[in-house]
């Protein structure tokens, strides 16, 4: 028979099934409706039975040694208690390969997969005897199958360790198993059928047969279902088998909120089966709440818009007003999910029209928020004498606020239309343009503005609409206030404008609208702080250039005494100190600890903005003393205070590297420093970096570093500088040697030939 599903042949299929159909007595006595006959065979089997019959008896101690015989004759059992992991899949193996159905599985064929169905189910008398309708050889079936299950005589007598034994071993023999442990899709689809085909309650429900359903639930009342789609309850729902459905939840069939809720629920908002009504009004009643939400069956029905389950519900007598662990009752989930009929439903069976939720919200504010319309229409003409149209909740909104929050501009239309006021503020002091302006509504925004509100308003905070779109970055929001002529330098209780928003976030693009418009660039906080401060603080780099081309205060003191450069040589912001210090800044300015920008870089040791620092320093000195014309200034020419990478001056920061690390003893470093104009806090800060006994060599080779940037910037001989600055610390040798390489080598951009 193996080879025959291996194989996938599908005529030795058929053939070997009507083999196997003819050899079961029982079968064929069933099939007959022979009740002598039945009675006679199942006596038989009874009586041959030993777990039976001390089953019957009720002796635990023998039932006990009887399970322990089976138990300990299973070799797998064996190798599951010794767990034994090797032995096990070997066993499991033999098992799995030695069933036709499993090996159908293995191979994914999905026509013998059909047969093997076809054969469990021909094989069951139980089946035969369902499908016919045989309802005395139904109940001599149903107490035999009863009675010659090991597994539920162990359940029934709550014995734990053989139960855990029992099912260890069907587990591990179910091909079933086999499939989801391998994740095949298809043949799992294909089981699970055949799981469906194999329960006789399952199939009496699929042909809607009313006796055969009575006489199963009233003989196997232990066949409770295990899950959701092997449930027969939940197969009449969905075939919509009225007599069955009956039938089911007459018998005690019950729907377990906890456990099945999702599947049962999902039921509810999609299906409008009748059956899927009488499932609702015997097992989901008014008493009956799920966990999570504390939501009856006339909230489900509600909120999916079930208008018959909501109509059948009602006629039996469940309260109207009931509410979920929100404070929503029915009336308030119709509107929050705009269901318009089933508002009219419940209006019409007697709903209390100005009920509330625990957070405040009406039946205005649920259908605004959500932008229902058609539902806020109803509302407003046939019931606007018992609805207020500026209610409030609990944080102050109207439904006007709730709608211009959530961008509902059709709401919006309406409730102006309607004649709302325009002006109500919430507890936060919002206006709906407020909120229209904060969440980016531009289009709710738009018809606020058309009717004529003051733009300006201010919140609880001090900020105006300009204010709270500048914050979210909603540029279209920030044109059309601009454009409708706000006050663009409006200041908040903290002294803020729109323009320090802008520069904390980062908006470039509504930066810029705001300083075409005029914005005060220099405005500064309660902590003194300036738009170009924040701006460096969030090293929001653009931002930065932009504050600066529109030529703000770069020397503005924040509460700390401290300059923007002092906040970006605190938190090393390379770039942003680079272009204040090319846009000049006063260098000398201190902060409140009595620091220079330079000293703050150096004890952060920032490396590179202490030179940048000083070179930046020792530029503008140097552009003071030389620079004569405004056509002689480096203003507006490509300058940058960075470490020079220029393959240009490649060699003379070759000969300064073998200066500073193989030539210049300890200390010498300075001395040529003072020689060049170096101030001390220059040499200070240089110095403050340590690595070790041998930093006067880093220290010496950056200086010269600094040095070079200003010979270069003004055009000077480097050369001709190195020599007379070792001349002048008497390091005439050093010099002169320099001399002669220089003079010696013809690649050189500059000789030293004037000295």
């Amino acid at each position: 028979m193996l080879i025959v599903f291996s194989l996938s042949s599908l005529s030795c299929c058929y053939s070997l099934l009507s083999i196997v159909l003819f050899l079961s007595p029982l079968y064929r006595v069933a099939s007959l409706s022979s009740l002598s006959c039945c009675f006679s065979l199942l006596s038989i089997v009874l009586f041959l039975s030993p777990l039976y019959r001390v089953a019957s008896l009720s002796s635990l101690s023998c039932c006990f040694s009887l399970l322990s015989i089976v138990l300990l004759l299973s070799p797998l059992y064996r190798v599951v208690s010794l767990s034994s992991l090797s032995c096990c899949f070997s066993l499991l193996s033999i098992v799995l390969f030695l069933s036709p159905l499993y090996r159908v599985v293995t191979l994914s064929s999905l026509s013998c997969c059909y047969s093997l169905l076809s054969i469990v189910l021909f094989l069951s008398p139980l089946y035969r005897v369902a499908s016919l309708s045989s309802l005395s050889c139904c109940f001599s079936l149903l107490s035999i199958v009863l009675l010659l299950s090991p597994l539920y005589r162990v359940v029934s007598l709550s014995s734990l360790s053989c139960c855990f034994s029992l099912l260890s071993i069907v587990l591990l023999l179910s091909p079933l198993y086999r499939v989801v442990s391998l994740s095949s899709l298809s043949c799992c689809f294909s089981l699970l059928s055949i799981v469906l085909f194999l329960s006789p309650l399952y199939r009496v429900v699929s042909l809607s047969s009313l006796s055969c359903c009575f006489s199963l639930l009233s003989n196997v009342l232990f066949l409770s279902p295990l899950s959701c789609f092997l449930s027969p309850l939940y197969r009449v729902v969905t075939l919509s088998s009225l007599s069955c459905c009956f039938s089911l939840l007459s018998i005690g069939f019950s729907l377990s909120l906890s456990s099945l809720s999702c599947c049962f629920s999902s039921l509810l908002c999609f299906s409008r089966s009748s059956s899927l009504t009488i499932l609702i009004m015997f097992s989901l009643s008014s008493s009956s709440r799920s966990p999570q939400k504390g939501r009856t069956a006339l909230h489900w029905a509600a909120g999916a818009g079930n208008e018959q389950a909501l109509r059948l519900l009602l006629d039996h007598n469940n309260e109207v007003d009931v509410e979920d662990s929100f404070g929503m009752n029915p009336l308030l989930l119709a509107a929050w999910f705009g269901r318009l009929k089933i508002l009219q439903i419940l209006v019409a069976s007697g709903a209390k029209l100005n009920c509330e939720n625990k957070n405040g919200l009406g039946l205005l504010h649920c259908a605004a928020q959500r932008g229902h319309s058609r539902v806020l229409e109803f509302i407003m003409e046939d019931l606007v004498e018992d609805v207020l149209l500026d209610r409030v909740d609990n944080s102050g909104k109207t439904a006007f606020h709730l709608a211009a929050e959530h961008g509902q501009l059709e709401v919006v239309e309406f409730l102006i239309g309607m004649g709302c006021t325009h002006g109500l503020k919430d507890k936060d002091e919002h206006m709906a343009l407020h909120l229209a302006a904060k969440h980016g509504h531009n289009e709710v925004l738009q018809k606020l503005v058309e009717t004529g509100v003051d733009i300006d308003e201010r919140n609880i905070d001090g900020l105006t609409p300009l204010h709270l779109s500048s914050d979210g970055g909603h540029y279209e929001c920030v044109k059309l206030l601009l454009q409708a002529c706000c006050n663009v330098n409006a200041l908040t209780n903290k002294n803020m404008n729109a323009l320090h928003y802008v520069a904390q976030h980062g908006f470039e693009r509504e930066t810029s609208l705001l300083l075409e418009a005029g914005v005060n660039t220099d405005t500064v906080d309660g902590q003194h702080t300036s738009p170009l401060h924040i701006a460096v603080l969030h090293n929001h780099t653009e931002v930065v250039r932009l504050l600066i081309d529109a030529e703000c205060d770069l020397d503005i003191s924040d509460h700390r005494l401290q300059t923007a450069l002092h906040i970006a040589a605190e938190h090393g912001r390379q770039d942003i100190a680079e272009m204040i210090l090319i846009a000049g800044v006063n260098l000398k300015l201190l902060d409140k600890q009595g620091k220079t920008s330079l000293e703050v870089a150096a004890r952060g040791n920032h490396v590179i903005l202490v030179d940048m620092i000083i070179k930046a320093d020792r530029f503008y000195k140097w552009e003071k003393d030389n620079v004569i014309s405004d056509d002689d200034s480096w203003l507006g020419k490509q300058l940058s205070f960075k470490q020079d990478h220029q393959v240009e001056t490649q060699h003379l920061r070759s000969v300064t590297w073998r200066l500073a690390t193989k030539d210049l003893s300890r200390g010498e470093w300075k001395s040529l420093a003072q020689h060049w104009g170096f101030t001390d806090a220059h040499i200070r800060s240089i110095e403050q970096q340590w690595t070790g006994t041998k930093s006067f060599k880093e220290h010496g080779h950056r200086m010269l570093l600094i040095w070079l940037h200003g010979v270069v910037i003004a055009g000077e001989n480097p050369i001709k500088g190195l020599y007379e600055g070792l001349t002048g610390i008497s390091r005439t040798d050093l010099a002169e040697s320099i001399r002669q390489k220089a003079n010696a080598d013809t690649s050189s951009p500059k000789k030293c030939t004037a000295m």
